[in-house]
């Protein structure tokens, strides 16, 4: 039990500071463009670059992470994006920005896949739900500390530290992974986990799409995606041009709108168990509740 605790706080830790290297720039952006460094439209540009290379990232991160350890895909992922952090506060010019941010988005794509699949080969399948709600409270708070993290560096010291800080504080963390991380159990009782989760019938491809219903996930994906990481990218811009807000202010309120995330992740599980675990009741619930707000 405290080698699996381990494995759960190493891998929470790990996509919590990785959040930090992602949506910083985030609060970046209003200082960049302020110092006419880039426009709104060339961050945009990049930042759409970064989730093209996201999302093809997870399908090869995917593939490979039933290939490669967990362990190698991860610390490569983490001292990958962190590289770019680095070479992303010398302001280069946009065209290498917009392929460094891109590359970013590959790097940050090697943690989920590798991290689950850790998480799966660790824990019992009774246990499973409970650690993945846990774990998605990881990327919240990694909202709220990259977010007032970076809104007090900008304002007191420079944009670029925003990129420099958490990028020193992961290539760090990276090593405590090196030393403590191990990708799958070695112990007999946790050897028949791992068996008994990977204990599935293989599937036909085709077989597969027609039983997760593929069309209706990439519609409600898509749909998330407009929602969350709209917000993700341009909620620190929205809040400095329209508020002005002073800098205790501002800082107060990103802190704030992750853990009102957190509250929504904690209302949704409420809603999941009253519909007893039933997706295609909780879902349609929950996008019209988000519907009627943006309404």
């Amino acid at each position: 039990m405290q080698q699996r605790r381990r494995i759960l706080a190493l891998c929470y830790a790990a996509y919590l500071l990785a959040y930090t290297l992602r949506v910083n720039i985030a609060v970046i952006i209003p200082a960049v463009v302020s110092a006419g460094i880039y426009s709104y439209t060339q961050m945009g540009i990049v930042t759409g670059i970064y989730f093209s290379a996201y999302m093809v990232g997870q399908l090869i991160s995917g593939y490979l992470g039933d290939r490669l350890p967990s362990k190698l895909l991860i610390i490569n992922g983490l001292a990958l994006s962190a590289a770019c952090n680095l070479l992303m506060a010398s302001a280069p010019e946009f065209p290498l920005t917009a392929v460094l941010w891109g590359i970013n988005g590959l790097a940050q794509s090697m943690l989920w896949p590798p991290i689950m699949k850790t998480l799966a080969d660790w824990f019992p399948k009774d246990q499973l739900e409970s650690v993945s709600f846990t774990m998605a409270r990881s990327y919240i708070f990694g909202y709220a500390l990259s977010w007032g993290a970076s809104a007090l560096l900008v304002r007191f010291g420079s944009w670029q530290l925003a990129f420099i800080f958490p990028a020193s504080a992961v290539l760090g963390y990276a090593v405590i992974l090196l030393i403590w991380f191990q990708s799958a159990p070695e112990a007999p009782s946790h050897q028949e986990i791992r068996r008994e989760n990977r204990d599935v019938p293989p599937l036909p491809l085709w077989k597969y799409f027609t039983m997760i219903h593929l069309p209706v996930l990439l519609l409600i994906s898509l749909c998330q995606g407009f929602i969350r990481e709209g917000i993700s990218i341009w909620f620190p811009s929205m809040l400095e041009d329209l508020l002005h807000p002073p800098a205790p202010f501002a800082w107060i309120i990103l802190m704030l709108a992750p853990l009102i995330n957190l509250a929504g992740i904690a209302a949704v599980r409420s809603i999941s168990a009253a519909q007893r675990g039933n997706s295609f009741r909780t879902l349609p619930l929950v996008f019209a509740l988000i519907a009627a707000a943006s309404l």
